[in-house]
């Protein structure tokens, strides 16, 4: 781990609908989970279904 850089910058994460690499975006916000909103959209539709949220 550098200290030196952001770490949104050194964190690799991957879409939890698909398991595609998700690209991050340097500055301040959030860290990525989906590669689209669309997929986000389909996993929570999808947890709500099995009674998890």
């Amino acid at each position: 781990m550098d200290y030196t850089k952001p770490l949104k910058a050194q964190t690799n994460t991957t879409c939890e609908y698909c398991g595609t690499d998700v690209p991050q975006k340097l500055g301040a916000g959030r860290l990525r989970r989906f590669c689209t909103p669309w997929h986000g959209t389909l996993q929570r539709r999808r947890l709500r279904a099995l009674g998890w949220m």
